[in-house]
């Protein structure tokens, strides 16, 4: 039996409490923000330059088998899907909404919008029976 302790997993917490003028109470961390990725994307092509092949994400498919991308494919991926969006005519001034439920594709889009700098905004399923006439000038671009 290892009677060491573990070693914790965090850093215990550094935080510096201030007392607004209104009452509420401000807290803050002490420590400096280190540096950091600008997008999420950034993290998905490091992690990708590290190890290509390494799981990304998976789901349950037909027949109950895994359908998995990992970081590589997820970047080419990406990248395809970034450039057919923009072929489209997509771009800041013109979303995306994805109506799908989560997934594997549902993340490959949401990927590829950020990669061509598209915003994109998730829908619920549900509201895939929303009726057309309710689309007015706010309709997206595409669905």
């Amino acid at each position: 039996m290892d009677t060491d302790a573990a070693e914790p997993m965090f850093t215990s917490p550094n935080v510096v409490s201030e007392d607004a003028d209104d009452g509420s109470v401000v807290l803050r961390s002490a420590d400096t923000l280190g540096a950091y990725p600008s997008t999420v994307m950034h993290s998905v092509r490091a992690w990708a330059d590290v190890d290509s092949d390494y799981p990304l994400v998976a789901e349950r498919g037909p027949g109950r088998a895994w359908r998995g991308c990992s970081y590589g494919a997820a970047v080419a991926a990406a990248n395809g899907i970034g450039q057919a969006l923009l072929d489209r005519g997509l771009g800041p001034d013109r979303p995306l909404l994805v109506l799908s439920g989560n997934g594997v594709d549902h993340m490959l889009m949401t990927l590829g919008a950020m990669t061509a700098g598209v915003p994109v905004a998730p829908a619920s399923v549900a509201y895939s029976e929303w009726p057309a006439r309710t689309a007015g000038p706010s309709r997206p671009s595409r669905t």
